[in-house]
């Protein structure tokens, strides 16, 4: 037996916090997509063409995308290498390459384990280049870029231009705030050091100088 609806009732309507109340449009603010492959390359290359890098480094793309039957065979009658990464870097002797990846790509495939026939390919390509004495790394925005660059001993035009305060901080940083500062987040670098000087850790001179308290006071 079925019980007839209650006269003056909207059956299609949502109760509050009942069912259906999740098809509602929630009010804040939305989350924004991730930038795709295609535009972290872009801001990369964007910078190469306006900062670009330090006395004695190259940085070039590697153009192995091919549109169209023909275009394939051609390209691999010319020598390419399939999988190459997307930018080789040249700096005092030394040969690297940087693959560019949207963000969240290796979070993604270390939760699923599959890859595409490309990125096997990627990753052959990868171990051969290793193999003949070249360093490899997967980056997935131009703040891991220039983070790979650093670590590889790579010089940039930056260190041209910031001030030497600036550059004495660089060097005295901690691996953990080279990650921060690749992402350009002084902040972060500033607040660690601050945490190590409540800690009564030993600093460089520079650090001491910073965090005295009579310089603070000052501020």
């Amino acid at each position: 037996m079925t019980r007839p609806a209650r006269p003056g009732r909207d059956p299609t309507a949502v109760v509050a916090g009942g069912r259906g109340a999740a098809e509602r449009p929630r009010p804040g603010r939305q989350r924004r997509p991730l930038p795709s492959e295609r535009a972290v390359h872009l801001q990369v290359a964007d910078y190469l063409r306006k900062v670009g890098l330090g006395p004695g480094a190259i940085a070039l793309h590697v153009r192995n995308e091919r549109t169209g039957t023909w275009q394939k065979i051609e390209a691999h009658r010319m020598g390419i290498l399939p999988g190459c990464p997307d930018f080789v870097v040249i700096s005092n002797g030394k040969c690297g390459f940087i693959e560019l990846k949207r963000p969240g790509w290796s979070r993604a495939k270390a939760r699923s384990g599959k890859y595409t026939a490309h990125e096997m390919r990627q990753a052959d390509a990868q171990r051969l280049l290793k193999l003949a004495g070249c360093w490899v790394e997967t980056c997935e925005s131009l703040g891991e870029f220039l983070g790979a660059l650093r670590r590889h001993k790579v010089p940039l035009k930056e260190k041209a231009t910031e001030t030497p305060v600036i550059t004495a901080l660089r060097e005295a940083l901690t691996q953990a705030e080279l990650d921060a500062d690749a992402a350009g987040s002084y902040t972060h670098a500033v607040r660690e050091i601050g945490r190590l000087v409540q800690a009564g850790e030993t600093l460089p001179p520079l650090h001491a100088h910073l965090f005295s308290p009579r310089r603070r006071g000052r501020s």
